[in-house]
């Protein structure tokens, strides 16, 4: 009997045969040809998941994709030769953009939502801090166009690999990944407008000054420094239990609005926009996946506050999962805040 464990990162929208599979063959590529841990990192809407199911076993028996167990018995899948050649004949032909647009829908669509709050004009050089795989520095392109350029950071070279078999698939050339750690960069150039997606959270409070220091030093006088986060605030107690113990060091830093606007001040920029905007997705918000999410760090023994093994995860799914599935139905808000350097 195959167990499919679903959790957290990819939400399929598609609802017919096609459109699933074609979803399913792109995340399957993306993730470096492989599946690793595919099954436990999907969430499905419920009127998807049988339709998955099928699928995946379709597309085994087509040859696209190999199946077979991990040392723990999960189901693993792996994207073989001749499915990776299906995928590249299926993108021939389009743009970085285009396929986002088609793949990736409302998610694509709400970082265009947030980049546009930046304010970033033709022509532009951009640097994006913490730009993991580039799904955020890709979508940049949308605004700089063909004459602009961007420049995507971050220490994890496992990510970065991503980005640039994105890049070397769709032929992107005013794009450009380096690894290197804000905190100690090392680049010499400086840029139009300075940029991070979701990269607060990751950050200690005693380094958030310092994060935005590098960010304003990097930007040429009169440019842009902006960022955007979720917002913090926990809507129950499930929530916030969730913020405050779950993450353990990996997500647990979300500042509030306030905190960010203060500390553009500190560093010296000119405040230009701080507001709240409506998420169109419910992909990496807080809240959206949290069940699932707390699942999978009980099992990897992160959580150790009051959910000390699945047992009490039942127990706190029985009290809480009623309203944190609500939670999922809504739409978090982001921030965005936007600065300029000073000339001078």
């Amino acid at each position: 009997m195959k167990t499919f464990t679903i959790t957290q990162r990819a939400k399929f929208t598609g609802t017919t045969r096609t459109e699933l599979e074609q979803e399913i063959i792109a995340l399957l590529w993306e993730c470096d040809h492989t599946f690793a841990e595919i099954v436990g990192e999907l969430t499905l809407e419920k009127a998807n998941e049988k339709a998955l199911k099928l699928i995946l076993l379709g597309l085994v028996d087509s040859g696209f994709v190999r199946e077979t167990h991990s040392p723990e018995g999960k189901v693993v899948y792996f994207i073989t030769k001749k499915g990776v050649k299906f995928f590249e004949r299926r993108v021939s032909g389009m743009s970085i953009l285009d396929y986002m647009k088609e793949i990736q829908g409302k998610t694509y669509f709400h970082r265009l939502k947030l980049i546009k709050e930046f304010g970033l004009q033709r022509g532009m050089s951009v640097l994006d801090v913490g730009c993991g795989n580039g799904q955020g520095t890709f979508p940049i392109l949308h605004f700089v166009g063909p004459t602009g350029r961007v420049v995507g950071i971050d220490y994890n070279t496992y990510e970065l690999s991503y980005a640039q078999r994105f890049k070397r698939m769709f032929n992107v050339r005013n794009a450009k990944f380096v690894q290197t750690n804000i905190l100690r960069p090392k680049l010499r150039e400086h840029f139009d407008a300075v940029v991070s997606f979701g990269v607060l959270r990751y950050i200690k409070s005693k380094y958030l000054t310092k994060f935005v220091t590098n960010m304003e030093r990097l930007c040429k006088p009169g440019g842009t420094v902006a960022v955007a986060e979720a917002n913090p605030v926990p809507r129950n107690e499930a929530e916030r239990f969730y913020l405050e113990f779950a993450t353990k060091g990996k997500q647990k830093n979300y500042y509030p609005l306030n905190k960010v606007k203060r500390t553009f001040r500190e560093c010296g920029l000119e405040l230009v926009k701080a507001k709240s905007i409506l998420n169109s997705c419910l992909i990496d918000a807080p809240g959206s996946c949290i069940l699932a999410d707390l699942q999978h760090y009980v099992r990897k023994g992160h959580v150790r506050k009051r959910l000390k093994g699945l047992a009490d995860f039942e127990r706190f799914e029985r009290r809480y999962g009623g309203k944190l599935r609500q939670l999922g139905c809504k739409e978090p808000e982001y921030f965005v805040v936007v600065g300029k350097k000073k000339i001078g």
